[in-house]
């Protein structure tokens, strides 16, 4: 910490004191109220902000080994059962080295899919991802633990769609499951057209 941050630290605190004491003199009668215990928070921040700042607050990372194993519940459900040669044009050349791009990106190409899937059906006008996802489990297109399965990989996504901490592993973790996942939406989507036809 340099100096000019002590001084201005100190200079906060010390305008806060005086302003909570300056307060207190002029309404001697005065409780405590909102407005002092703001200026006591705001005396004491500027020294918590350090150890604030180094506090890693839950949520806000996404660790590697969560995705990992989203991925082996996926495998166990039969949702990644297709090889690895499938093609896809999920992640433009601009996600390679954003980890939150191609996390969100395959967030959205998982709502488009689950979307297409309900197609038709779609009579309740469901408006969320979380809807939709209980209307094709309703109906029986995907069973419950693939549901349970996709609501955790969607809720993971999610984070990284608001910013969270994404290790640089989930590029490769996105470009592996992501493909294989919607191929699997896909193979669904033509046995629900054939079952109808």
């Amino acid at each position: 910490m340099t100096s000019s941050h002590k001084k201005l630290r100190l200079a906060i605190t010390i305008i806060s004191i005086l302003l909570i004491i300056s307060r207190f003199l002029f309404f001697p009668d005065i409780e405590l109220d909102t407005a002092i215990l703001f200026l006591l928070a705001f005396a004491v921040f500027p020294w918590l902000a350090p150890i604030i700042s180094s506090v890693e607050v839950p949520g806000l990372k996404i660790e590697f080994k969560d995705l990992e194993a989203a991925k082996k519940e996926a495998k166990e459900v039969g949702l990644l059962a297709y090889s690895n040669a499938v093609e896809t044009k999920l992640f433009p050349a601009f996600v390679q080295n954003d980890p939150n791009l191609a996390l969100a990106g395959l967030r959205i190409a998982i709502e488009d899919h689950l979307r297409k899937l309900v197609g038709k059906n779609n009579e309740a006008g469901e408006k969320t991802l979380n809807q939709v996802l209980d209307r094709l489990r309703v109906a029986k297109v995907i069973t419950d633990a693939e549901y349970n399965v996709l609501t955790r990989i969607i809720w993971l996504l999610d984070q990284a769609v608001h910013g969270a901490e994404v290790d640089s592993s989930s590029v490769q973790w996105a470009k592996d499951v992501g493909p294989l996942l919607i191929k699997a939406l896909d193979e669904k989507s033509q046995n629900q057209l054939k079952n109808s036809s």
